[in-house]
C-alpha cells in the first residue's frame, strides 16, 4: 500500500464515530449526504464506524464468509459500501472496525466464553470469547482479512480501527486457567481469595493484561504487516474508575495504560463517557489525563456526545454548554465526536432500543432542539478549525504538573480518587488561571518539570519513590497536598499531623483572627510541623508550609471540595501565591466581575509549544464576563503574530484589556 494512501494521525485531525443503524433509518443517500456534511460543514477529517451494537449475529457489510447481520439480511444494499464510497467522494478518510464476535461462532467455542467460577458463562465484553482462547485471535484476523480484502481499494480506506470497548477482566474459562498455570505453576485462585490479597490481585490482573495484549498485540502485527495501515484504538476509561476487582461486566481502570503497551498503534482515541456531571473543567481534566498517560502515542478524546451521557441523562442543549464541551476536549492532535448523528442536519429517529435501557432516539425527538445543537456544534467547528494550524505539533506545557498516573485509582480499591482529590485540585488551579497538566510519571530533573504536585498519594512504588529524589536533589520543586503515604513524606521532609482548625486566617486582613477561608466542616485536613510558616489555621498551627523547595498544603478537602464550593478567596489565593512563586508559565490572566478582582473565576489559561511558537489558550467556561486582562511574557526573540477572540481577529498587547469573550482567546506567538 503506498504511503501516499496512509492517514497521519501525528498531526491535527477532527471527526466523528458514524453510525450504521437499521435499513429503515439508513435511507439511500443517507451516507453520502452525511459525508458532505461532515466533510463541508463541520471540518472533518475522518469518521470512524465501530461493530458495536446491531452486529452480535453477523455483519452489515456483504462478505461469503460471515453471516449477515439479522438487520441487513436479505438486503441488496451494502452500507458499509456506501460509507466507503461516500468518502471517497470528499476525500475523507473512514476507518472501519471488525470488533464484534458474532454469536453462531462464540457459541461454538463455548469453552473459550468469560466463564465464572461456578460455570456459567457469557459473552466476553464486545469481542466475544476470552483474549486466552485460540479462537479469538483467529476470528479476527479471518474478519479484518475479509474486511480489508472487500473495501481496501478505496481510496478513503487509509486507516484500520481495532476491536475496542472491552476492559480486562477475569475468566474461568479452560484456557485462561491453562494459561496462568503455565506461568505460576499453581491453579488460579478463587474470587473470595483474590479478593482478600491486594498484592494476589495485581499479580492476577497484570496476568490477564498480558493474555489480553498478546491477542492484541498479535492482530494489530497481523494488520500492520499484510496492510501497512495505521491503527486506532478507542480505549473506555473513566477517570473516577475504582477497582481492577469488580464485576466481570464492567470496564476496569488502566485501559489507556493497557492498550498503549500496543507498540503497532497509532491513535488512542478515548471514549470519556463522563462519569460524574457536565462539568467541562472535568472533560478538560479527562482529556488531560488521556494526553498524559497516552506515554506519548497521538490521542484525542471524544466531546462527550454520548446520547445517555452517564446514567440515562441526554446531552446538554445549551448552545453555551456544547461549545464549551467541544473547546474543552481538544488536544494537539486533534478531536472527536460520539457522535456524527448528534449534530445532524436531520436525521430519521432511530427508534431502536438498541443499547437496553437507553432509549437514544429521544435525543433526537425535538426538530428545535438538534437545530439548536447543530448551531452550536458548527460554531464550535468553526472555532477548532480556526486553533487547527496553532495546536498542530504542539505541546502542552505548564510549569505545574499534577501527578496523576492511570494506576493510582487501584490503590483507592472502591473509593475514587477522582472524586476525593482530583476534580476539585484540577479546577482550583484553572478557576485561578494557573496553568497545570497533568503527568503520568515522576520527572527526575526539573527540566522535565519545573515542579509537581502529589495530592493525598497513598502508595508509591519503589522506583517512583527514588526518581522523586532524584528530582527534589537536582533543584525540582515539589507541592504537597494533605496526607500523603510516609515514604513521600519522608522524602519531601514533611510531617504531617490531623487539624480539627475550622479555618485559615490570615496576617494581611485587617484582624488578624479574621478569616480568609472557612475549610468544610467534615472535611480533612492537616497541619505540618517542620517547615517554614505561609498560611495558618485559626488554632494558630501551619496550614500551609515551605521547606527549601516543598510546599506543603494541609488544607486537603478545602482543595479537593472546590467544585461544589467555588470559594473564590482560595482561589484568589491560590492565584496570587503561584504567581509569586512563578510557577504560572510567565502567563497572569486577571477578570473583573462587577467591580471584583478575580471573584467570578470561570477561565483557564494553557500554554502550548512547539519550536519557535507558542500559544496562549484562554477558554471562558463561564457566561458572565466584565473585564480581564492577560499578561503574557513572551520570550524576546518572538513576537506575537495572530491574536483571535471567539472567532475574530484583534490586536493584543499583554496587560492591556481584552475584548469581551464568552468562549476563548487564542494568541500566538512565533520568533
Amino acid at each position: 500500500m503506498s504511503r501516499e494512501k496512509q492517514f497521519d494521525f501525528k498531526g491535527f485531525n477532527t471527526g466523528a464515530l458514524f453510525l450504521v443503524r437499521t435499513p429503515e433509518y439508513f435511507p439511500e443517500g443517507f451516507a453520502k449526504k452525511s459525508f458532505e456534511d461532515m466533510k463541508y460543514n463541520l471540518h472533518f477529517d475522518f469518521a470512524a464506524w465501530l461493530e458495536t451494537w446491531n452486529c452480535f449475529d453477523g455483519v452489515l457489510w456483504k462478505s461469503d464468509k460471515f453471516p449477515r447481520s439479522s438487520y441487513w439480511e436479505g438486503e441488496e444494499r451494502d452500507p458499509i459500501e456506501e460509507c466507503f464510497a461516500a468518502a471517497d467522494e470528499v476525500g475523507m478518510t473512514f476507518i472501519a472496525e471488525a470488533g464484534v464476535m458474532d454469536e453462531k461462532y462464540m457459541q461454538a467455542h463455548k469453552d473459550g466464553m468469560l466463564t465464572d467460577e461456578n460455570g456459567n458463562v457469557r459473552r466476553y465484553g464486545r469481542i466475544g470469547l476470552s483474549p486466552s482462547c485460540p479462537a479469538t485471535l483467529e476470528y479476527f484476523k479471518a474478519k479484518y482479512d475479509a474486511l480489508l480484502g472487500r473495501f481496501s481499494h478505496h481510496e478513503s480506506c487509509r486507516a484500520v480501527c481495532m476491536p475496542c470497548e472491552n476492559g480486562v477482566v477475569i475468566s474461568y474459562d479452560k484456557y485462561t486457567k491453562a494459561a496462568y498455570e503455565k506461568e505460576f505453576g499453581e491453579p488460579l485462585p478463587p474470587v473470595s481469595v483474590i479478593a482478600a490479597d491486594g498484592e494476589l490481585e495485581n499479580k492476577v490482573f497484570r496476568f490477564l493484561e498480558e493474555e489480553f495484549l498478546r491477542m492484541y498485540r498479535a492482530l494489530a502485527r497481523h494488520i500492520k504487516k499484510k496492510y501497512g495501515l495505521p491503527l486506532m484504538h478507542y480505549p473506555v476509561d473513566k477517570i473516577s474508575e475504582d477497582s481492577f476487582f469488580q464485576p466481570s461486566y464492567v470496564h476496569p481502570n488502566r485501559n489507556i495504560e493497557v492498550m498503549n503497551r500496543v507498540e503497532e498503534l497509532d491513535m488512542l482515541n478515548m471514549q470519556l463517557h463522563p462519569p460524574l456531571y457536565p462539568n467541562p473543567y472535568f472533560f478538560k481534566l479527562e482529556t488531560e489525563y488521556l494526553m498524559a498517560n497516552a506515554n506519548g502515542i497521538p490521542c484525542m478524546a471524544d466531546t462527550h456526545f454520548y446520547h445517555e451521557m452517564a446514567a440515562g441523562r441526554l446531552p446538554d442543549t445549551t448552545p453555551k454548554r456544547i461549545i464549551d464541551s467541544i473547546l474543552s476536549t481538544v488536544t494537539t492532535n486533534g478531536i472527536s465526536f460520539f457522535c456524527y448523528g448528534f449534530m445532524a442536519e436531520q436525521l430519521p429517529l432511530w427508534k431502536k432500543e438498541l443499547n437496553r435501557g437507553a432509549p437514544v432516539y429521544l435525543a433526537y425527538s425535538e426538530e428545535h432542539t438538534l437545530a439548536a445543537r447543530r448551531e452550536a456544534v458548527l460554531r464550535g467547528m468553526g472555532f477548532i478549525d480556526q486553533l487547527r494550524g496553532m495546536l498542530a505539533g504542539a505541546k502542552h506545557k505548564a510549569d505545574l504538573a499534577i501527578y496523576y498516573p492511570e494506576k493510582l485509582n487501584s490503590d483507592y480499591m472502591y473509593s475514587s480518587y477522582a472524586t476525593e482529590h482530583m476534580f476539585g485540585l484540577y479546577e482550583l488551579f484553572n478557576a485561578a488561571a494557573i496553568p497545570v497538566s497533568i503527568t503520568a510519571n515522576i520527572p527526575e530533573s526539573p527540566e522535565e518539570q519545573k515542579a509537581i504536585i502529589i495530592n493525598n498519594v497513598r502508595r508509591i512504588s519503589d522506583k517512583e519513590l527514588k526518581r522523586l529524589e532524584k528530582y527534589l536533589s537536582r533543584g525540582g520543586r515539589l507541592i504537597l497536598i494533605g496526607k500523603c503515604s510516609d515514604e513521600i513524606e519522608r522524602v519531601a521532609g514533611v510531617s504531617t499531623k490531623p487539624s480539627g482548625a475550622k479555618c485559615v486566617v490570615s496576617e494581611t486582613s485587617d484582624n488578624y483572627n479574621g478569616t480568609l477561608f472557612h475549610l468544610p466542616l467534615d472535611g480533612k485536613h492537616y497541619y505540618e510541623e517542620r517547615g517554614e510558616s505561609i498560611l495558618c489555621y485559626n488554632d494558630g498551627k501551619n496550614a500551609v508550609t515551605r521547606q527549601g523547595n516543598v510546599i506543603y498544603l494541609g488544607l486537603s478537602d478545602e482543595i479537593g471540595r472546590f467544585s461544589l464550593y467555588r470559594d473564590f478567596a482560595l482561589a484568589s489565593w491560590v492565584k496570587t501565591f503561584f504567581t509569586e512563586e512563578k510557577l504560572n508559565t510567565s502567563v497572569e490572566f486577571h477578570n473583573v466581575y462587577v467591580g471584583m478582582q478575580d471573584r467570578h473565576q470561570f477561565t483557564s489559561c494553557d500554554v502550548y509549544e512547539e519550536e519557535g511558537k507558542k500559544l496562549l489558550l484562554l477558554r471562558n467556561f463561564g457566561v458572565e464576563q466584565n473585564r480581564s486582562s492577560v499578561s503574557w511574557n513572551i520570550p524576546e526573540n518572538m513576537r506575537v503574530t495572530r491574536a483571535i477572540v471567539d472567532g475574530n481577529a484583534f490586536e493584543f498587547k499583554s496587560g492591556e484589556a481584552l475584548p469581551m469573550f464568552e468562549h476563548f482567546v487564542a494568541i500566538f506567538a512565533e520568533e
